[in-house]
């Protein structure tokens, strides 16, 4: 396994400590993955079934999103890292929906 994780990264020794860590020393969640969680229950009371698509959808709307209160007031979390999709002042969702709509 570790042979394969050097042909896709470079600094495997530092991954693998990493991953031994965080084995070894589990972390609590924080406040961010219990507000997460408080949006995915939401969707698990609309929706009987979750499905990983469904939340890759919900992940990608709460990192597009800039918060509006608390401690990480401001961009949202891939602004924060200097990810830009593009200049669109369009919801998320408008976006994903608009090839929808040209059919």
């Amino acid at each position: 396994m570790r042979a394969q994780l050097g042909t896709w990264c470079s600094n495997v020794a530092e991954v693998v400590a990493w991953v031994t860590s965080l084995i070894e020393h589990p972390r609590r969640s924080s406040s961010l993955v219990e507000a997460f969680n408080g949006r995915l229950r939401v969707l698990q009371m609309v929706h009987r079934n979750v499905s990983d698509h469904l939340l890759a959808l919900v992940a990608l709307a709460w990192n597009l999103s800039p918060r509006l209160e608390g401690k990480r007031r401001g961009p949202s979390p891939y602004a924060r890292l200097g990810i830009d999709f593009a200049d669109d002042t369009r919801r998320w969702h408008q976006i994903l929906l608009e090839p929808m709509d040209a059919n």
